[in-house]
C-alpha cells in the first residue's frame, strides 16, 4: 500500500490538529462531522459496512468508490497480518493442523532416510489424512530401509501411499461390517445414486448404501467420457444391489437424482426401474426430492407476472443497498441477489422471495421518508446527471409503492413456500420418505385457500394446478404414497378414499414380502394388522405412544410400539427408514474436489476411489463410535 493510497481519506476532511501520534482533529467536507483518531477511523466514516462509526450521508458515489478499494486492501493487509502472527506463535503438534506445513512435520517427525522424506511426500501427494502415519505400513518401509543393503532401491510414492490405503481399507471395512449387516437386516438399505464431474471434468457416478447407521461409501465409476444410458445405469444399480451390506434382499430402495444423464426424468425412472426389477422385484426406485422441488419452484417463478414483480422489488432493494445514503435508515436490506431463473436455484429465489416480503414495510417507509426528498434536492442541483438519477429513483418508487407488486410477490411466496420444506426434506440423509407426500399435499392447499391477487383468478388457478400435478406426477411414486400410509403423524388423515395411497401401499407390501420368511401371506397379514393401526387398537390404544410420536424417528416409533402387529412392524420399519434425497452424493462430490484438485489431477481413477473410500469411512466410523452420538429426528 503506498503513502498515496494510505492517506486517501484526509483529502475528505478538513483537518484541524495533528498529534506526535499520527492521530487528526477534522471536520468532513460533506456533512460536517467532526472526527478525531487515526487515518481508519477517519476512513470508516465513508463506510456503509462499519457499525461502529456514523456514515456519510451527504457524499457522492465518486468518493464511496475511490474509497471501496481502500476498505478492500486494508482489510485483506489486518487478515495477511494476523495470519502471519498466529503461525509464527503455534507449536508443532498445533501446525500438523495446517496443509501447508503438514508434509515438513512428517518429515521431521520420521526423519533419518530418504525413505521418510518419499514416504512424507507420498501421503501428502494422495490427499490421505495425516493421522496416516501412525499406521503400521507406514513404519514399514522405514524399517526395510534400515536393514537395506548398496543396492536398495526406493519404492515409488505411488506404492508406498497404496500399502497404506489397502491396509487402512481392510481395516475399516472389518469394523464397519458387521454393523452395517446388522442394520441393514433390522431396517434394510437405500442406495444413493448421482452423476458428477472431477477436476478434469471428466464424468463418474458415486454410489452409497444408507442405512439408519449412516452413509456408507460405496463406489465410484468412471463412465470413460460417454454419455451413458439407462442400461448402464441399470448395470451399475444391480451391481451395487449385490453388494449391499448383508444380502441383496435388504435393498428395497435406489434413490437417483433426475439430472444424472439416462434418468433425466419420470420416464427414465421408470425404465430403470424395470430393469432392474428383471433380477431384484422387490426394488423400488424414486426420484431425489431436492431437484422435484427446485423444478416446482423454476416452473412458478417463469410465470410472467411473478417474474415481473419479483425483478421490480429486487431492482428497488438493490439500488436501495447501492445508494449509501439510504443504508443507515435501511440495515436490513444485505443486498441479497435475486438472479434469473436459469442462473440459480429456484428454491433460492422463493426464499429470497419471503425475504422481500419481511422487508416490505421498511421499504416502502424509506421512499416517502424525509431523506429520500433531501436526496432528491441534491440530484436536482446537479444538473443531467441528476436529473438521470431522478428518473430511476422515481422509477423504483413506482413499483414499490404499487400495491399489486407486492400482492403478486406474495402470492408467488405462497404457493412455492411448501416447496422450499420438500428440498430441504431432499437435501437430507434423514429418514423422511414418510412426510414427502403430505408437503406435497400442502402445496395444493395453499393453491386452492389462497386468494390470487390477480384480474384473472379462476385461469391462474388453472395454470397453478397444472403445475403442481405436472411435478407432483414426476416426484411421487408407490413408496411415498405406501409410507405416508403407515407414518404415525398422520394417523388421523382420512385416506381410505384416495385410492392411490391404498393402491400405493398395497403394491409395495405385496412386492417387499418376497423377502419376507413368510412370502405372499405376510402380505396378507400385514394388510389385516394395518386396520389395527390405522383404529388405534392394541398397542396403539395407549396415549403414550402417540406422545412418542414427535419424539423419536418414526421407523424407530413403529419397532418401539408396533408390536402387537408384527408383520405391518416388519413394512413399516423398512418403508420408513428409507431417505428421499440425494444429499450424501451431493456432499461427496465437495470432498471430491478437495482431494482430487489442479495439484492432484494425475491421481487416478482407482486410487481417487481408494482414497475417498477411506476419508468418508472414516468419517462415519468416528461418528459412530462417538459417546454422545444420538439419531436425529427429521424436520415435520
Amino acid at each position: 500500500m503506498n503513502s498515496v493510497t494510505r492517506g486517501l481519506a484526509w483529502k475528505h476532511f478538513d483537518i484541524t490538529f495533528k498529534d506526535e501520534h499520527g492521530n487528526r482533529t477534522g471536520t468532513c467536507n460533506y456533512c460536517a462531522l467532526k472526527f478525531t483518531g487515526s487515518h481508519g477511523r477517519f476512513a470508516a466514516h465513508f463506510n456503509p459496512d462499519d457499525k461502529c462509526i456514523r456514515t456519510c450521508l451527504e457524499c457522492s458515489e465518486e468518493v464511496l468508490t475511490e474509497l471501496s478499494s481502500y476498505h478492500t486492501e486494508c482489510r485483506k493487509r489486518k487478515e495477511s497480518k494476523a495470519k502471519r502472527k498466529k503461525l509464527e506463535e503455534m507449536t508443532a503438534s498445533e501446525r500438523v493442523v495446517k496443509k501447508q506445513k503438514k508434509m515438513s512435520d512428517v518429515c521431521n517427525r520420521y526423519a533419518g532416510s530418504e525413505i521418510d522424506n518419499q514416504l512424507g511426500k507420498a501421503v501428502f501427494a494422495a490427499g490421505l489424512p495425516f493421522e496416516m502415519v501412525e499406521n503400521v505400513e507406514f513404519k514399514k518401509y522405514g524399517k526395510l530401509r534400515q536393514r537395506a543393503s548398496e543396492n536398495y532401491t526406493e519404492p515409488s510414492a505411488d506404492k508406498i501411499s497404496g500399502s497404506i490405503l489397502n491396509n487402512v481399507q481392510r481395516e475399516l471395512k472389518y469394523e464397519l461390517q458387521e454393523r452395517d449387516d446388522a442394520a441393514a437386516l433390522r431396517t434394510g438399505v437405500t442406495i444413493n445414486l448421482d452423476a458428477g464431474e472431477d477436476v478434469n471434468r471428466h464424468d463418474v457416478v458415486a454410489t452409497f448404501h444408507i442405512t439408519t447407521e449412516g452413509e456408507r461409501f460405496e463406489s465410484l465409476h468412471d463412465t470413460d467420457g460417454i454419455t451413458r444410458d439407462t442400461e448402464w445405469y441399470a448395470k451399475m444399480c444391480i451391481a451395487t444391489i449385490r453388494n449391499s451390506p448383508g444380502s441383496p434382499k435388504n435393498c428395497f430402495h435406489i434413490c437417483v437424482d433426475a439430472g444424472t444423464p439416462g434418468v433425466r426424468g419420470a420416464k427414465d425412472a421408470e425404465k430403470l426401474q424395470e430393469l432392474v426389477q428383471v433380477e431384484f422385484a422387490w426394488v423400488t426406485i424414486t426420484l431425489c426430492q431436492m431437484h422435484q422441488g427446485n423444478l416446482y419452484c423454476k416452473d412458478i417463478f417463469k410465470i410472467p407476472v411473478y417474474a415481473d414483480s419479483l425483478q421490480k422489488l429486487h431492482a428497488a432493494r438493490m439500488w436501495i443497498k447501492i445508494h449509501h445514503w439510504s443504508y443507515a435508515q435501511y440495515r436490513r436490506s444485505g443486498g441479497l441477489a435475486i438472479q434469473k431463473v436459469s442462473e440459480t436455484r429456484a428454491v433460492g429465489q422463493a426464499i429470497e422471495c419471503g425475504k422481500i416480503m419481511r422487508d416490505k414495510q421498511p421499504v416502502v417507509s424509506l421512499f416517502h421518508s424525509e431523506v429520500f426528498g433531501v436526496w432528491i434536492a441534491k440530484q436536482q442541483r446537479l444538473g443531467t446527471k441528476g436529473r438521470d438519477a431522478i428518473a430511476i429513483a422515481e422509477a423504483h418508487r413506482t413499483n414499490v409503492t404499487d400495491p399489486a407488486v407486492w400482492m403478486h410477490c406474495e402470492e408467488a411466496f405462497n404457493v412455492s413456500e411448501p416447496a422450499i420444506k420438500i428440498a430441504r426434506i431432499g437435501d437430507s440423509s434423514k429418514p423422511t420418505m414418510g412426510i414427502v407426500l403430505h408437503a406435497w399435499m400442502q402445496i395444493i392447499q395453499r393453491i386452492n385457500e389462497y386468494p390470487l391477487a390477480t384480474t384473472a383468478p379462476t385461469a391462474r388457478n388453472r395454470e397453478l394446478k397444472n403445475i403442481y400435478m405436472k411435478r407432483k406426477e414426476a416426484a411421487l411414486s408407490v413408496m411415498h404414497y405406501a409410507a405416508f400410509a403407515v407414518e404415525p403423524l398422520y394417523v388421523d388423515i382420512n385416506m381410505w378414499d384416495n385410492a392411490k395411497v391404498m393402491d400405493g401401499f398395497n403394491t409395495v407390501v405385496l412386492r417387499m414380502s418376497v423377502c419376507h420368511p413368510l412370502g405372499e401371506e405376510a402380505a396378507q397379514r400385514a394388510t389385516k394388522e394395518f386396520q389395527i393401526f390405522r383404529a388405534k387398537q392394541g398397542c396403539f390404544a395407549r396415549p403414550v405412544a402417540w406422545r412418542m410420536v414427535n419424539e423419536m424417528p418414526s421407523y424407530q416409533w413403529f419397532q418401539q410400539f408396533g408390536a402387537s402387529v408384527p408383520h405391518l412392524q416388519w413394512f413399516a420399519v423398512r418403508i420408513l427408514s428409507m431417505v428421499s434425497g440425494g444429499a450424501a452424493p451431493e456432499r461427496f462430490y465437495s470432498k471430491l474436489g478437495w482431494i482430487k484438485n489442479a495439484k492432484r489431477n494425475r491421481l487416478g481413477h482407482a486410487k481417487t476411489e481408494k482414497v475417498l473410500w477411506v476419508h468418508l469411512n472414516l468419517a462415519l466410523k468416528k461418528k459412530l463410535y462417538d459417546v454422545d452420538y444420538m439419531e436425529e429426528k427429521a424436520v415435520h
